[in-house]
């Protein structure tokens, strides 16, 4: 019956006229004030009028959809700020972005009242008060910490008055001057007083040595492939490999995934944030890996060793391509 009332309103366009001049969609009795509107509406009940993108899967009703959609494949942004001369795909992205420089945030949170220039960002902020892993949780990017410490040390990376430390030694800045003193225990001595008794790794810090432990401690086993993990947080995320669990939905594209984390950073794909910046070259980027990577760029410090051959790389990645490779061995230790 819904299919029969679809074909009847999109090829015959019969149209309702109330007292009041208005026309109505005899489908879903949406009404509209022109019969022009109208006929553009009722083409999103016709699944036989989609238009396919040329880049993807994806369909649309509307060739004004289809064509602000294929910018997101070619790169194509017309509208451009005349503040800053950051460009967008379309004129709506261009006025939510103006809101930036005018400080206008009328999409308020009813949870904490901090407001934000677009619904979108609002959808993406709610998430974080949804919560249920115990864990410590940003309201700004919503990452996620396991001590409130932590957190407040994260929190400082938002507040652009707070002056950084820097390493006398090498280019690197540090929030707090703890981790400055770490730092320079670790990447400018060779002191290594914490010794593992189960291989030939040391380390200069104790937590270091109790993280790396865990890799000889694994007693989370899984149930269904026998899998061992150091922690309980990796074997819940391990078992959805065997459920195709994908807990974690983002609320704008419902593109969903296995750990909160990467849902947080997939987010940014809506939002445009970027919250790593280098403090060299003004870089900016989404993923905190790629911002470390990049930021090894800029020193000439070889700092990553290689405990079975010694060999130095100046990027972490480096030295787990050649872990891997030369030695056969898994990545190093997150340290």
């Amino acid at each position: 019956m819904a299919v029969r009332k679809r074909k009847q309103a999109t090829n015959e366009l019969q149209l309702q006229v109330d007292n009041d001049k208005q026309f109505r969609c005899l489908v879903c009795n949406k009404e509209f004030k022109c019969k022009q509107y109208l006929t553009l509406h009722i083409r999103r009940h016709d699944d036989n009028r989609a238009l396919h993108c040329i880049f993807c899967d994806k369909t649309f009703k509307e060739n004004r959809n289809l064509n602000l959609h294929i910018r997101t494949h070619t790169g194509y942004k017309p509208d451009k700020c005349g503040m800053c001369g950051k460009a967008f795909i379309s004129v709506s992205q261009l006025q939510t972005h103006y809101k930036v420089h005018s400080g206008e945030k009328p999409y308020v949170c009813n949870i904490c009242n901090r407001g934000f220039t677009s619904t979108s960002n609002l959808k993406v902020h709610l998430v974080t008060h949804s919560n249920e892993s115990g864990q410590e949780v940003c309201e700004i990017c919503g990452k996620a910490y396991t001590t409130k410490s932590s957190l407040a040390v994260h929190r400082l990376t938002h507040n652009p008055k707070h002056e950084k430390t820097k390493c006398d030694q090498c280019d690197k800045t540090f929030l707090v001057k703890y981790r400055l003193a770490a730092h320079k225990l670790s990447a400018h001595s060779d002191i290594r007083p914490h010794k593992c008794s189960h291989c030939e790794r040391a380390f200069a810090h104790k937590y270091q040595l109790n993280i790396h432990m865990q890799k000889h401690d694994k007693k989370f086993c899984c149930n269904v492939c026998n899998k061992t993990f150091a922690r309980r947080a990796g074997l819940e995320i391990h078992e959805h490999s065997h459920t195709n669990e994908t807990p974690f939905e983002c609320a704008l594209c419902k593109k969903s995934f296995t750990r909160k984390d990467s849902l947080v950073v997939h987010q940014r794909v809506h939002t445009g944030e970027r919250p790593y910046k280098c403090s060299i070259c003004k870089m900016d980027f989404g993923i905190a890996s790629v911002y470390r990577n990049h930021m090894d760029t800029h020193s000439n410090d070889k700092k990553y060793s290689c405990s079975k051959c010694h060999v130095t790389y100046p990027r972490r990645d480096s030295l787990n391509h050649h872990i891997h490779k030369i030695h056969k061995l898994e990545k190093m230790t997150d340290i």
